[in-house]
């Protein structure tokens, strides 16, 4: 057996587990290099540690922070070791170092043994202090795991440079969680091709990303193939720049459901007015209907996570909570947006001013002969209160603007369009049962001349039989008359 697949229990007491001359303090009369705060944890740990090279398939999640003593005597051929099993493993489905567990050192004799899985799926190696150097060595493992999907990286050193490696290593994998917070990342480049292509979350949060680093994320979320469902970008440095950036990259997205923007100090009540108009445009009713129907949770608070909402927030989260309860259905939720906000006065007043819109007659874009019918719904959804404003603000339209002529007209149009496309569809209908009942003549013509056919070879086999009888009656006479004689 080679030394680097001795037992790791070369480095360790079967009873204490740790290296006893160093324990020992080696001679040197330092004392032992760490004290066992849990010794049952630690046999966890040791216990884990062998299971993994035996492929146990008991084992499928393999869990250490850096507080166990026992990692300050593993070597570099352990490392290896124990990422060569991880490789070799069947069953192991979770990888979890973190907090001091691993270096730059240690990532590398560790991917140098691990570079495949077909059994890990979730991956965390954050609160390490790892650098784009020691995460760089992962890049062989990304790339040949057929069934990694969460990787959690927070809380390390990594650069955009660091960060565009790790999506390129990444393009044709079938990540769907990615975890980058807290590693001090203050600008970001991505490359449209390396953006993996089943990605649903990213956590980009507690960083120093401001409107260039949006601006690349955007990316993220146009074009026809976006996936990304959850986006999180609290605690940065995003100001209002920033925002009006991601929600024009918003605008046709119809895939990201969750966006935090929590703790981003930059962005004031100007940014909170982008958000709404995106989610609730009230310029036009076709502006409400093309609004952001996808976004349903949002976090919001633009100083800090305990201050209160104010009125634009709260409109926000209305749209939101719309969004939320018609998922799957825009054009059911880009009705209750117009309902419940454009056929409410004040409200529409309300969101005009924050949006910084002029307010309209908001009446006056609806077709004269759908008014008593918009009206009604205005009476059952608002109350008769609404209903007089409603009124008030249409009957200018109800009495002096309708040309009653030219509704006659248009009533007549649609009523001789409605006429031809019935004719057509009935035309339709009796050329194709025309073309069946030509059909069903032909097979009844068929069948007639079958049933001819069999009538005529009756009679003729009827034919045959009586004539069989005269001939068999024939010879039975002769046959008497010869007995009497």
């Amino acid at each position: 057996m080679s030394e680097q697949e001795d037992d790791l229990s070369a480095h360790i007491d079967d009873d204490v587990f740790v290296d006893q001359a160093a324990f020992d303090g080696g001679g040197g009369g330092n004392g032992p290099i760490y004290e066992i705060q849990d010794v049952r944890l630690e046999e966890t740990l040791i216990d884990d540690l062998q299971k993994v090279k035996a492929n146990d398939p008991s084992l499928t999640e393999f869990e250490a922070s850096g507080s166990y003593g026992l990692f300050r005597v593993l070597t570099d051929e352990d490392w290896e070791q124990l990422g060569r099993g991880v490789t070799k493993s069947d069953f192991l489905e979770t990888l979890c170092l973190y907090e001091g567990a691993l270096d730059d050192q240690r990532m590398s004799s560790l991917f140098r043994g691990l570079t495949m899985s077909d059994s890990i799926q979730r991956v965390s190696l954050c609160s390490n202090g790892l650098s784009d150097s020691g995460l760089g060595r992962m890049v062989p493992f990304l790339q040949n795991s057929s069934r990694l999907n969460f990787l959690n990286l927070s809380h390390n050193n990594i650069t955009s440079g660091g960060l565009s490696s790790l999506l390129s290593a990444l393009r044709d994998s079938p990540i769907k969680e990615l975890y980058c917070g807290g590693c001090g990342l203050d600008s970001i480049n991505i490359d449209m091709n390396s953006i993996p292509p089943n990605l649903l979350v990213l956590s980009m949060c507690n960083n120093n990303i401001n409107a260039d680093g949006c601006r690349e994320l955007a990316k993220m979320l146009q074009g026809e193939t976006v996936t990304l469902r959850e986006l999180y970008l609290d605690e940065n440095k995003i100001d209002d720049e920033g925002v009006g950036i991601l929600v024009d990259a918003l605008q046709n997205n119809t895939s990201l459901e969750y966006l935090n923007l929590e703790n981003n100090g930059g962005i004031t009540n100007n940014g909170l007015k982008l958000l709404l108009k995106l989610v609730n445009d009230v310029s036009s009713i076709n502006s409400t209907l093309l609004s952001n129907h996808t976004l349903q949770t949002s976090g919001l608070s633009a100083l800090n996570k305990d201050s209160a909402p104010n009125e634009i927030e709260k409109q926000i989260r209305h749209a939101l909570v719309i969004n939320q309860e018609n998922a799957g259905d825009s054009a059911a939720a880009g009705r209750e947006k117009v309902i419940s906000t454009q056929l409410n006065s004040l409200t529409r007043k309300e969101l005009c001013r924050q949006q910084g819109i002029d307010e309209c007659n908001f009446y006056s874009q609806i077709n004269d002969l759908h008014l008593p019918e918009v009206l009604s719904l205005v009476a059952r959804t608002h109350g008769h209160g609404e209903l007089f404003e409603a009124l008030v603000a249409s009957v200018a339209s109800l009495f002096s603007t309708v040309n009653r002529s030219q509704c006659q007209q248009q009533q007549c149009d649609e009523r001789e369009r409605y006429l031809v496309q019935q004719a057509a569809e009935h035309t339709d209908e009796a050329v194709h049962h025309a073309a069946i009942s030509a059909q069903h003549a032909a097979i009844a013509a068929q069948h007639a001349n079958r049933a001819e056919r069999m009538r005529a070879e009756l009679i003729a086999i009827r034919q045959a039989r009586a004539m069989q009888f005269q001939a068999a009656g024939g010879e039975g006479v002769d046959r008497i008359k010869r007995r009497r004689i």
